[in-house]
């Protein structure tokens, strides 16, 4: 091998392990996801943003865990989604107007009501 084709094969080397460090896996956490059909529409936000690449639900622990292409910025981009879907995500507050078109069942339950 040449030392041209050695320091590329370095470089390459390096450019995918600084990849692979910017990918895994995220932790959001839902509060106000109460049944299926939060959890599908949730889902669908998350996967609606550029990045992501799978998403997994824990109904249990009101919990997505979230793969993603590059951990930089995204988890922002991923809050405000669920925010616009009408559902808090980890610190950041559902929004309002988002919240008032969910399902009743979703908004009662959501809030303790019946």
């Amino acid at each position: 091998m040449t030392k041209m084709g050695a320091i590329g094969m370095a470089v390459l080397a390096g450019a995918m392990l600084a990849a692979s460090a910017l990918a895994g896996e995220l932790a959001v956490k839902v509060p106000t996801m109460v049944c299926d059909m939060c959890c599908d529409t949730i889902v669908k936000a998350i996967k609606g943003v550029e990045g992501v690449k799978a998403v997994k639900p824990d109904m249990e622990k009101k919990l997505m865990l979230v793969t993603v292409e590059d951990k930089a910025g995204i988890q922002e981009k991923i809050e405000i989604a669920v925010s616009k879907a009408g559902y808090q995500a980890n610190g950041v507050k559902a929004d309002p107007k988002a919240f008032a078109d969910l399902p009743g069942c979703c908004k009662a339950k959501a809030t303790g009501g019946k």
